[in-house]
Formats: C-alpha cells, sequence, structure tokens
C-alpha cells in the first residue's frame, strides 16, 4: 500500500502549528478504482507527491466512526457495502475534509465487494 499526505494537509497544518489557522476537520472517506496497477490488480499504483485527490474518486462516503486507539492516533471508520461504491471494486481511499479536499491518500490492489458482503474500512492516521 502507497500513500501520502497532500500538499493542502500539510500548508494547513502548518498554518495551524504557526497560529495562523486550523487543521480542517475530516468528514468522510472518498473511494475510487484508479489506484492499481492495471497490468495487476493485486499491485497498487505509486502515488506522486504532488498527487492532490484520488486518481479516480467513485463515491464519498461520511464517517460513520471515530476513535483513539493509541496515543497520537485517530481511526476513522465506515461500513462499505455493494450498493455504495460504483462497480462493486475500489483500489483507492482519502481522508476528505469538510470543504471536499483530500487530506491523505492510500493506493492498494483492488478489492470487490460482493453481494451482501459488509466491507468494514478503517483509516488509521499517526499525528
Amino acid at each position: 500500500m502507497a500513500q501520502i499526505t497532500t500538499l493542502h494537509a500539510r500548508n494547513s497544518y502548518a498554518k495551524a502549528l504557526g497560529g495562523d489557522g486550523s487543521f480542517p476537520r475530516v468528514v468522510s472517506l472518498a473511494f475510487g478504482d484508479g489506484g492499481h496497477d492495471p497490468s495487476n490488480v493485486t499491485k497498487d499504483k505509486p502515488i506522486p507527491a504532488t498527487q492532490t485527490d484520488l486518481f479516480r474518486r467513485v463515491a464519498t462516503l461520511p464517517v460513520e466512526g471515530k476513535s483513539y486507539p493509541a496515543d497520537g492516533v485517530v481511526r476513522f471508520s465506515v461500513k462499505l457495502i455493494r450498493d455504495k461504491i460504483p462497480g462493486n471494486a475500489f483500489s483507492e481511499a482519502a481522508i476528505v475534509d469538510d470543504q471536499g479536499k483530500a487530506l491523505a491518500i492510500q493506493t492498494f490492489g483492488l478489492k470487490t465487494i460482493s453481494p451482501n458482503e459488509e466491507f468494514y474500512y478503517d483509516w488509521e492516521e499517526l499525528i
């Protein structure tokens, strides 16, 4: 799995630390189907440091739960069902702020959701 923190998130964090802004609030997780290597769907695609969003965002879902499992760690959770993801497959995810901008992006091998299957997706962010 590849993961980056976007420039938007890094700039927001710097301004918040400097007292000239606040860090955006995470409100949703986005999913897409462009995060895998087309020649090998089990392999993730590298993410350029300048990436601002998913390669191909297909769904944005509100965060259903959050927890703090360890010091400096926040976990955001959503439950995916087949009807929530167009095409029933995804290979990338992002945590998204209240302006709709990606704060961090992950890519991974293609995952599919079968009929009547529930898929729980947890994103843990270490601060």
